[in-house]
């Protein structure tokens, strides 16, 4: 909206003008309300009054104009959808424009580490507080999970398992190390990796040779043990789902 007060002075603005024309209009709407140049609102006066409001809304100022969408059953607004059912009861659900391409951060960008993973947990998040249903939220967020493991959200722990059956590069199965134990326990059976010490919290620990091993010794069992690539990689997207979901 161009410079930083632009919002504030079109909050400040909008208003003034719902303080002079809106409240001034003999008929009222239910609700009004409104985020910054959005507004949703329920109307209770038949179709032709609120054709009469929108004409008298757009004649109010040359130049605030207002488009109308409206409908008895649903109505977008921001990133959420209204619906109305039958017996006059209110659900929300997530909306997303036609054209949202779901181009979220690519996972081996050269963000910090807590960027990466606070992206997941806040789209997820978002997705919880806007879906009144729990089907409807699981629909949505089997639908996210697609999209981050779609951009690269699992392909550090696909490199790992690749570099553990020498099908990945040698400077990448160089900074992999399995653990191997001094004596004989029971635990040895188990595939863990070595960790090494991160000299510094930011850099460090988003080195691969840190961050690999530990992300990939998290993993269940049975899933680090997997026969083949394939099988790692469809069970890695189904434990991802199950994480995302508890």
């Amino acid at each position: 909206m161009g410079s930083k007060c632009s919002p504030a002075v079109a909050c400040t603005f909008m208003a003034h003008f719902e303080q002079k024309f809106i409240n001034q209009y003999p008929l009222q709407p239910l609700l009004w309300k409104r985020y910054v140049g959005d507004v949703v609102s329920i109307w209770q006066h038949g179709e032709e009054e609120l054709m009469k409001f929108l004409e008298f809304l757009n004649n109010c100022h040359e130049h605030i104009k207002f488009n109308l969408s409206y409908s008895t059953a649903k109505v977008d607004f921001l990133d959420t959808t209204l619906r109305c059912d039958e017996d006059g009861v209110l659900s929300t659900t997530l909306y997303c424009k036609p054209n949202d391409s779901q181009y979220d951060l690519q996972y081996d960008s050269a963000h910090y580490e807590a960027v990466k993973r606070g992206l997941p947990y806040s789209e997820f998040l978002r997705v919880r507080c806007a879906c009144t249903d729990d089907w409807d939220f699981h629909t949505n967020c089997a639908l996210l999970a697609y999209h981050c493991i779609r951009r690269g959200y699992f392909k550090v722990l696909c490199l790992t398992y690749r570099a553990l059956n020498n099908s990945a590069p040698s400077y990448i199965q160089s900074l992999i190390t399995k653990q191997t134990p001094t004596r004989s326990l029971r635990s040895n059976t188990k595939l863990t990796l070595v960790v090494p010490r991160a000299n510094t919290l930011s850099y460090g620990e988003r080195a691969f040779s840190h961050f690999a091993p530990r992300q990939f010794n998290k993993l269940p069992e049975t899933l680090k043990l997997s026969a083949t690539f394939a099988a790692f990689k469809s069970g890695l997207k189904t434990h991802l789902f199950k994480t995302a979901y508890s």
